[in-house]
């Protein structure tokens, strides 16, 4: 799992990228804002300044043209001790006024050489004799250099009775010129300024505001990412789409929870219905020891009647001999009955032996059946269980695949999300796989289990067969005592009555050879049951591992879901 210093390492967060996009178009359009009004404050500043160039020549251009109309020429400029009075009124302003007579500076504001301070007596440049004294235009420009200093001018033509006589100039410095742009632009930059400070300071504050949700949302799908899903959700945020996000995390968590704790629940009752199986399966394991023991002795049982059977048989054949010569073996005929009949008691002891063993075996076998279906029902059970696992394996690979949709579209701020999205999914998938295993290894067992139930069927009715041939045995046996009592008694009369009894001896000999015949159907069955029970004692056996291993299965379910709190 993500670790918590991996989710906040790299990349743009909220805060750059907010403020990144948010300043830069506020700086842009103030750079633009401000180089366009520079622009046309620069311009509008020099226009005002060229227009007020051009009224103030032209208003001394007048001036000029009245005092020399009135002073009867130009002399009146070139005159020693000349008034300066009107060309100084606008020095305090920054224009420098000039009257020029023909092409040469007769009085001037502007500072220079001459005796008295001034530039007088100097020539006009080349373009302005061209353009204004002998073109008659009016001459404009800026950048043109007078006394080491260069200067914005305005030239006008002095015409008298039409002729031209000289020219009016005024200028202002380039130094004044850039001044009053200053002066004007200054404010404006000022201003530009704190407005992008203060956009700044508000993209700041809302980006502050923005991170505050994202921030806390990536807390909590770190507590989430750690295992924890019972701490409450601490986001709250006032944009649709964070308190959507918010809403869904609190979604995923409460299903998130309620899938874990159901996970824990059913694996501990698979746990526990796993260790009752086992149990059932030692009893069963015991009762199949028990009946093993039984069916050992049923068969020493069955070996010493065949013996027993095979010595009446040899008697029988003795008495047909001893009835052949009756008359002269009459003592020994009565010894021989007498063994006779003691042979017949110590049969019918053991017969009862036997009768005894099989009821007990046919007790163990019951108790066997029902072992077995009690572990039918348990194992019917662990089915249910284990298909609820499956449903709710795939409820949790359901909500993983829309968690992961939701983390699709939440872009950069859901891969937090989709991390614990692929985590669920990789559980979901974990569990649903164990679960098959189960499932699997439940219907060996119930298969090996339906196995069992019918071979102890076959047992009980193999077992039921032998009771009604013991009983039968039993039967033959009463009446061989009970002739054999005749015999002796007879014992006497045996002269007279041989006929009887070599009838007697025939029905002996097909007793004999019938309850022979039942030894060894007897012998056969014990045969039967002995490799049902061993049958029956692997199958346990194998139930018992089976049980093991869902037992440990119910475990790693545990662990697996231990994660989360």
């Amino acid at each position: 799992m993500a670790s918590t210093n991996q989710n906040k390492s790299g990349g743009f967060n909220y805060m750059k990228m907010l403020m990144l996009f948010g300043m830069i178009p506020i700086v842009i359009f103030a750079v633009v804002v401000l180089l366009v009004v520079t622009s046309k404050v620069r311009n509008e500043v020099q226009s005002n300044i060229v227009e007020k160039l051009e009224v103030a020549n032209t208003m001394f251009n007048e001036w000029a043209v009245t005092e020399i109309n009135e002073e009867g020429g130009v002399e009146v400029f070139t005159k020693e001790g000349a008034d300066h009075t009107y060309v100084d009124s606008l020095t305090g302003k920054g224009l420098q006024l000039t009257v020029f007579v023909g092409d040469t500076r007769a009085i001037t504001s502007l500072p220079g050489s001459a005796p008295n301070g001034r530039n007088e007596g100097t020539k006009a440049g080349e373009a302005a004799i061209n353009t204004c004294l002998r073109g008659g235009q009016h001459f404009q420009q800026d950048g043109i250099e007078i006394g080491g200093k260069k200067y914005y001018v305005d030239y006008l033509p002095i015409r008298i009775n039409g002729e031209i006589v000289g020219m009016t100039f005024v200028g202002q410095t380039n130094e004044a010129v850039s001044a009053a742009v200053s002066a004007v632009i200054g404010p404006i930059l000022v201003i530009g300024l704190i407005l992008v400070i203060f956009f700044a300071v508000l993209v700041i504050l809302f980006a502050f505001k923005v991170r505050q949700a994202p921030v806390a949302i990536s807390e909590d799908l770190n507590v989430v990412a750690d295992g924890d899903l019972t701490s409450p959700v601490t986001a709250t945020s006032g944009v649709t789409e964070n308190v959507n996000m918010i809403n869904s995390i609190n979604r995923m968590k409460n299903t998130l929870r309620d899938t874990v704790q159901t996970i824990k629940d059913n694996s501990d009752e698979l746990a526990q219905n796993a260790e009752v199986v086992r149990e059932l399966s030692d009893n069963s394991s015991s009762s199949a020891a028990q009946i093993s023991t039984a069916v050992g002795e049923l068969a020493t049982t069955a070996q010493s009647m065949a013996e027993n059977v095979q010595d009446v048989n040899s008697q029988a054949v003795d008495m047909d001999a001893t009835v052949s010569d009756i008359s002269e073996n009459i003592e020994s005929l009565n010894a021989n009955a007498n063994d006779m009949r003691k042979i017949s008691i110590e049969a019918s002891e053991k017969m009862k032996t036997v009768m005894k063993s099989s009821q007990s075996s046919v007790s163990a076998v019951e108790s066997i059946n029902k072992q077995i279906l009690l572990t039918n029902d348990s194992i019917t059970k662990v089915n249910e269980a284990i298909e609820l696992i499956i449903d709710i394996a795939s409820q949790t690979k359901l909500l993983s695949l829309n968690a992961s949709i939701e983390a699709a579209r939440a872009g950069e701020a859901g891969k937090g999300f989709a991390v614990v999205a692929d985590s669920i999914s990789q559980l979901s998938e974990q569990s649903n796989a164990s679960a098959a295993t189960i499932k699997g290894i439940a219907e060996e067992i119930l298969a090996n289990s339906e196995t069992s139930v019918k071979l102890a069927s076959e047992i009980m009715s193999a077992m039921t067969d032998e009771q009604a041939e013991i009983s039968a045995a039993q039967d033959s046996f009463t009446k061989l005592n009970e002739a054999i009592g005749q015999s002796v008694e007879s014992i006497e009369q045996i002269d007279s009555m041989t006929g009887s009894l070599r009838t007697i001896k025939e029905q002996i000999v097909s007793n004999v050879s019938d309850l022979s015949a039942i030894s060894e159907e007897n012998a056969a069955s014990n045969q039967e049951v002995s490799a049902s029970v061993e049958s029956i004692a692997a199958s346990v056996a194998e139930i018992a591992d089976k049980m093991k291993d869902m037992n440990d299965l119910a475990k790693n379910l545990n662990d697996a879901v231990a994660f989360f709190k």
